[in-house]
């Protein structure tokens, strides 16, 4: 598992924008992948990729840092791949040892369900649920919702 250097983010782009497409779709419209690219290159964002023993992608993620009053966290927003029994273990164990040399309280990671019957194996668990309304849709259908 590698971090990707901003300077180094368009020589991956062609290959990471597949395996990220799917979790920046099911980003509630915070992120697009032209947001997501620009996050990379302003270093808001880190890019992460997992390769395989023949130095293909498997895996790519995205991070940031978390900044809440009383908790900074390595924040894991972006997440996608094949193959997962493969690197699982390998990438939440990088996550958490990357979050513990920066002195972070921990890692939270934004998926679907899936991740977590994975991850909580690793001793993850849920902390909470988001819920939203999404305003625009509402007042496009005339506050019928």
């Amino acid at each position: 598992m590698s971090v990707i250097p901003p300077e180094g983010v368009d020589l991956f782009w062609p290959e990471v924008k597949d395996l990220l497409g799917p979790a920046v779709a099911l980003s509630g419209g915070r992120l697009d992948m032209v947001s997501l690219l620009d996050g990379l290159h302003s270093s808001k964002y880190v890019l992460w990729v997992v390769y395989d023993d023949k130095q293909i992608i498997r895996a790519a993620f995205t991070s940031r840092i978390a900044v809440y009053p009383r908790r900074k966290v390595l924040a894991v927003e972006c997440a996608g791949g094949t193959g997962m029994r493969h690197w699982v273990e390998l990438v939440q164990q990088t996550f958490r040892n990357f979050s513990n040399d920066l002195g972070l309280s921990g890692v939270e990671m934004y998926g679907r369900p899936g991740w977590l019957r994975v991850l909580s194996r690793y001793g993850w668990k849920h902390s909470m649920m988001v819920m939203e309304v999404d305003q625009r849709v509402d007042a496009a259908a005339g506050g019928q919702n």
